[in-house]
């Protein structure tokens, strides 16, 4: 008998979460720009004209979205990074895409898939040759998603991630980048 209300008092901690926490609502319709600042990292696997290593820097995103549905937003990110070292590194670049909204609460959790065009150049001391310059456009995907704090319901904070590759680099090799963001966005229009 003991089993029943030990099995009752577990869930007591979720029956208050859920219970004090505010509807955010979820609307179509509604636009959002914001803006992230972060650490990212370029790990080249051979396709940039530098020494094959993983280069941390500092990235940043500048995105809008407009919500299609109450789940499913259209994304779209302007990105650059730097990455300084013995070969210094731009990363820089836009993206379109799509992404999956759970926002029934003020914490709004999400996660996308974009492809776009970016570029990568490499200062001197660039490891080139006849055949590959220092600066090449690349095809790249990714894989952004985060948690957003609804602050009001025109101002939201949040943390975002993304992975993505890179095409089509030198002799045709895949390089790969990691960020993680702090944002800020604007809401209008719901």
């Amino acid at each position: 008998m003991r089993a029943v209300p030990a099995f009752f008092s577990g869930f007591a901690p979720l029956v208050f979460i859920v219970a004090a926490s505010s509807e955010a609502s979820a609307y179509e319709r509604q636009w959002q720009a914001g803006l992230g600042v972060g650490y990212a990292v370029l790990m080249n696997d051979g396709g940039t004209p530098m020494a094959p290593a993983s280069s941390p820097g500092i990235g940043s995103s500048l995105s809008i979205t407009y919500g299609i549905s109450d789940a499913f937003n259209l994304m779209a990110h302007v990105d650059m990074s730097a990455h300084p070292g013995d070969a210094p590194a731009f990363v820089y670049g836009g993206s379109i895409g799509i992404s999956y909204v759970l926002d029934v609460l003020r914490w709004v959790p999400w996660v996308g898939a974009t492809v776009g065009g970016y570029g990568v150049s490499v200062l001197e001391p660039c490891v080139s040759t006849n055949d590959v310059s220092c600066t090449n456009g690349r095809l790249g995907f990714s894989i952004p998603f985060g948690l957003d704090y609804q602050v009001s319901r025109t101002f939201s904070l949040g943390a975002m991630g993304r992975y993505g590759v890179l095409l089509f680099g030198n002799q045709d090799k895949v390089d790969q980048t990691v960020g993680g963001f702090i944002r800020a966005q604007v809401l209008w229009g719901y």
